[in-house]
């Protein structure tokens, strides 16, 4: 059974031969890398991947059984965060997942690395609240028919505590 790791690996694939496909590559890539696709647009069926596609990868790794979820996750973000298509920048829930693989996160060595990653990842929903509620006008922000917030709820609260608790008050 593949399991989670395959699903991951599966997901992040398919990324990549959307990708392809749409950029005019043609075939798949099959390369095993670790690294998140960089530029997804469309692929020949139709599907344009959006936000909702990487945060499919990011939930992959922060329910799998790596020891570096929170890092593989944190890259897959900042792979979002650099994409030049609005639809596919992070939102809340991206935001969130990641923070979920931060709290998932059992392994001592790389438990340091996970908070600070958490860190970012609240401090920068937290910003984003604050300045949404300086200029709300209740609309959340269109991309491309897409409509996506970035901003803290309770479950962000709730997966930077239980970050905490795990990587830091329990070594």
């Amino acid at each position: 059974s593949l399991g989670l790791v395959g699903s991951e690996m599966c997901i992040r694939d398919r990324l990549e031969e959307l990708e392809q496909d749409y950029n005019g590559g043609g075939g798949t890539t099959t390369n095993g890398s670790d690294s998140p696709s960089a530029a997804i647009n469309q692929d020949s069926t139709g599907v344009r991947p959006t936000n909702i596609h990487y945060n499919a990868l990011l939930l992959a790794y922060a329910k799998s059984p790596r020891d570096d979820k929170a890092q593989m996750a944190y890259r897959v973000l900042r792979t979002m965060q650099q994409h030049r298509r609005e639809d596919c920048r992070p939102d809340t829930i991206s935001y969130n997942t990641l923070l979920l693989a931060c709290a998932n996160t059992r392994d001592n060595d790389w438990k340091p690395e996970a908070f600070q990653i958490a860190l970012v990842a609240f401090r920068t929903l937290v910003q984003a609240t604050k300045q949404r509620a300086g200029h709300d006008d209740g609309q959340d922000e269109n991309r491309g028919g897409h409509r996506s917030t970035v901003q803290a709820t309770s479950t962000t609260f709730n997966h930077f505590l239980k970050t905490a608790r795990h990587c830091v008050l329990s070594k």
